[in-house]
This record gives C-alpha cells, sequence and structure tokens, in this order.
C-alpha cells in the first residue's frame, strides 16, 4: 500500500471513478487531496487513508473529474453555477471591458477568497482596423485593441502578459501577418491565442491554438474570398440576422 502522511488531507471514498483517460471505470474509488492537489487515486484498500483526513463519502456516486468551459464570459454569478455544474476551469473571453474584474476574479479564487472555477482570461479582443461596416455598435464599444503594423501586435501582447492576462483573444479580419505577430509574440511568453476568423485555415497556418464559434468554419467553406468577407461584415454590421446567415452558408 502507498503511505500518504500528506498535511490537511480529504479523501474521497467509494463510488465509481471515470477519469476521462479512456482507462475502464475504477469502482470503490479512493482519491486523496493533499494540500489542494490530488495525490493519490486508485481502488479503496490500495490506498492507506492519512491519519486525521476528512472523508468524504461517495458510495453510490459517480465520480468525474473537472469540467472545462472553453468559451466563457464571465460574470459575477457565474462562480458559484459552474462549481454547481461540475466546471473547475473557464477561460473568459472578455467583451465589453479589458478584464481588471476578472483579473481580481481569478486571483481571489488562487487565494480562495472567492468560490468559483480557476480562471484563464484574455481582457479586449486584438483586432485589425476597423472599417464600415465592421459593427458600428458592437466592436467600437467593446474597445477593440486595434494593431496595424508587427510591431503594434506584439507590443500588445506584451502589454497583455505585463498585466497578467493568461490568454490572447484576436477579433476578424487580422491580416495574416499580424496574426502570425501575434502568436509568435504569445508563444514565446507561453501564451495561448485564439480568435473568431473568417478563414479558419489561415489562422490554423498562423498558429492559433483555437477557433471560436462554428460560423468561423462555416465562412470558411465559401471559396469566393470576396463573398465570404461581405459576408462577415454584413454580420458583424448586424445586417445579416444568424437564420438567414444560414441560409446563405
Amino acid at each position: 500500500m502507498d503511505e500518504i502522511m500528506t498535511k490537511d488531507s480529504i479523501v474521497i471514498k467509494g463510488g465509481t471513478l471515470i477519469d476521462g483517460t479512456g482507462r475502464p471505470p475504477v469502482d470503490d474509488c479512493l482519491i486523496v487531496i493533499g494540500n489542494g492537489r490530488f495525490t493519490t487515486v486508485g481502488r479503496s484498500g490500495d490506498i492507506s487513508v492519512p491519519d486525521g483526513a476528512e472523508i468524504i463519502d461517495v458510495s453510490g456516486r459517480t465520480v468525474l473529474p473537472g469540467f472545462i468551459d472553453g468559451h466563457g464570459h464571465l460574470e459575477d454569478f457565474h462562480g458559484e453555477l459552474y462549481l454547481h455544474l461540475g466546471i473547475t476551469t473557464c477561460a473568459t473571453i472578455e467583451i465589453y471591458q479589458d478584464g481588471p474584474w476578472t483579473l481580481a476574479q481569478r486571483d481571489g479564487t488562487r487565494l480562495g477568497r472567492i468560490r468559483g472555477p480557476r480562471i484563464w482570461t484574455s481582457g479586449r479582443a486584438i483586432g485589425g482596423a476597423r472599417t464600415e461596416t465592421d459593427a458600428p455598435n458592437s466592436r467600437s464599444s467593446r474597445g477593440n485593441i486595434t494593431v496595424t503594423t508587427p510591431a503594434e501586435a506584439r507590443a500588445a501582447v506584451r502589454r497583455k502578459k505585463e498585466l497578467g492576462y493568461d490568454i490572447i483573444k484576436l477579433n476578424e479580419f487580422l491580416a495574416p501577418a499580424l496574426i502570425e505577430a501575434v502568436v509568435e509574440q504569445a508563444h514565446d511568453l507561453d501564451m495561448a491565442v485564439t480568435a473568431h476568423s473568417w478563414d479558419v485555415i489561415a489562422a490554423a497556418r498562423a498558429g492559433v491554438d483555437a477557433i471560436e464559434h462554428i460560423w468561423s468554419v462555416g465562412y470558411s467553406s465559401i471559396l469566393d474570398v470576396d463573398r465570404r468577407r461581405e459576408l462577415a461584415e454584413q454580420r458583424l454590421a448586424g445586417n445579416i440576422e444568424a437564420e438567414n446567415r444560414r441560409r446563405i452558408l
């Protein structure tokens, strides 16, 4: 048996563990948590229970790893709700502000002062110069960080890192050379890049780590590039509703 002397231990005992690796479920599981970290996972009887540990009996229940919300817009009531739903990590992509509140939420949960999931946050998105049809009532109010040169793109990423953000978010219509500059700088700083995109192939070639929204893939299936861009611009401008967009695609 494994001997565990971890201080302040919590033991989850009983239940059927599905660990998400593809391995067969573990009946009558025993999970040891020490100082907020999983220490040992196995079957009851194969692992020693630390002296003085708090034991939580989950017999008859299924035990799963925490879920991840890979695309969220965190609000003040989400923390408790996420935990209730089993979501223990949230990637939050800001819309209307640059994220000081979310940074405070993230740091508060890390310190144990706020109940909520682990938070990865982006702050405002980085994007290209807006056009006449580029969502006059939306993108402008979101305060999209506009970059027009590779140097500006890299500087914007470095500033994000200085401010403590975890993820870089890109909006539509950023030129491939600028996307590449953002990705290169972000990866050098150990930051992931996610994007809205009207050309997911170009975004992937530039090294973007994730694409947001299924419509990004839909746009990329339109071979006529001019028509694709027109449709994307009209959507952002609010001239095409979702239902009409589906019929066009």
